[in-house]
């Protein structure tokens, strides 16, 4: 219950500013037709997993790999919507000053916002540009283990460097908000963290 309670107001937040920042964004540019600017996306990179017990692991220990896939389409120069599908290792400690280890799946659906063509208009052939974007989602660890599904609140931003008409170079930062049991661990907190560094590509159609 205290997850859902600190989920909502912050929820709430993040809908009110997408939200005007697209009122802006679609005042100045058109919306692209409903078959142009799709792309795939896919990376590979280390994460990292804030839990009850971590305190009892060095830090060097407690990361892990991690990959993802998305799909997503620009609706406007600036703005964008993407599902993104996330396999993770995660590491973590125990009260007992163990270590442990588990695969989690995350899936969650991202509000884009490119910030260089929001500030100085659009560009097809520009080579870099810095793309903010916030989601909500659900996580859940690998069937074997006997866990619940939890909600999540990701925020991140997109490094993207453009190669050619259709490949971009992409290096993405992102952190999540996870439900407190996650990592099998109720340990009275109104959630968890997720870190992840990842470095892929982008097939713009």
């Amino acid at each position: 219950m205290k997850t859902t309670r600190t989920f909502k107001p912050i929820c709430l937040m993040l809908l009110l500013l997408f939200a005007g920042s697209a009122a802006f964004a679609q005042g100045k540019w058109d919306a692209f037709p409903k078959n142009e600017k799709w792309f795939l996306m896919g990376g590979v990179g280390i994460h990292g997993y804030v839990g009850d017990y971590d305190s009892q692991i060095s830090f060097g220990e407690r990361f892990g790999a991690g990959g993802e896939i998305a799909v997503g389409k620009w609706i406007a120069p600036a703005i964008a919507v993407r599902l993104q599908l996330n396999a993770l290792h995660a590491v973590g400690g125990t009260k007992s000053g163990k270590k442990e280890s588990w695969n989690y799946g995350h899936a969650h659906v991202d509000a884009m916002l490119n910030l260089s063509e929001l500030a100085v208009g659009a560009d097809e052939e520009r080579l870099y540009s810095a793309i903010p974007f916030m989601g909500i989602g659900v996580a859940r660890r690998a069937a074997r283990h006997n866990a619940d599904a939890v909600p999540t609140l990701t925020i991140g931003l997109l490094n993207s460097f453009r190669m050619n008409e259709h490949l971009c170079l992409n290096i993405e930062g992102k952190g999540s908000i996870v439900g407190d049991k996650l990592d099998g661990l109720a340990g009275g907190r109104s959630g968890e963290g997720t870190l992840t560094l990842t470095v892929g590509m982008t097939y713009n159609f």
